[in-house]
C-alpha cells in the first residue's frame, strides 16, 4: 500500500505547480495604466507684466494632444486625438470665460507677488532666478 502512494504524490506535486502563481510560463498581460498631466504655463514678454501669453498644455502619456493659448482665447488640437476634446471644450463658454480670466488671475497675479524679487537678481549679465517663469 505505501508503494501506490509515492507515484500519487508525485503526481499531485507535479499538477500543482502550475496552481502557485508565477510558476506558470504565460507571460501575463501587465497592469492597465496611463498619465494624464495638466500644466500651466505663463510667458512674460521682455520680462514684464505688459504682455502675458497664458498656455494650458493637456498632455496624456507624454504627449500634447490639446492646449489653451490665452492670445487666440480658444483650445487648440495639437494631434488627432486632441479634435474632439478641442470641439468639446470649445463649446463650453464658461469654461473658455475661467480660462481668459486666469491671464489676469494667474499670471499677473503672480508677477506681482514675485516680480519684485526677480528685478535686479541678474548673474554675469544672465538671468538669475527668472528662470522659474517661460520668458517668451
Amino acid at each position: 500500500m505505501g508503494s501506490g502512494l509515492i507515484p500519487l504524490e508525485i503526481l499531485l506535486v507535479l499538477m500543482g505547480a502550475p496552481l502557485v502563481p508565477g510558476t506558470e510560463r504565460r507571460p501575463q498581460a501587465p497592469a492597465p495604466h496611463f498619465l494624464y498631466q495638466m500644466k500651466s504655463e505663463c510667458r512674460f514678454a521682455n520680462g514684464t507684466a505688459g504682455e502675458v501669453r497664458l498656455l494650458v498644455r493637456h498632455i496624456y502619456n507624454r504627449q500634447e494632444f490639446v492646449r489653451f493659448d490665452s492670445r487666440r482665447g480658444t483650445f487648440e488640437a495639437v494631434t488627432e486625438l486632441g479634435e474632439p476634446d478641442a470641439a468639446y471644450l470649445n463649446g463650453q463658454k464658461e469654461l473658455l470665460e475661467y480660462r481668459r480670466a486666469q491671464v489676469d488671475d494667474f499670471c499677473r497675479y503672480n508677477w506681482g507677488v514675485l516680480g519684485g524679487f526677480f528685478d535686479g537678481r541678474k548673474k554675469d549679465n544672465k538671468p538669475y532666478i527668472s528662470d522659474l517663469f517661460s520668458i517668451a
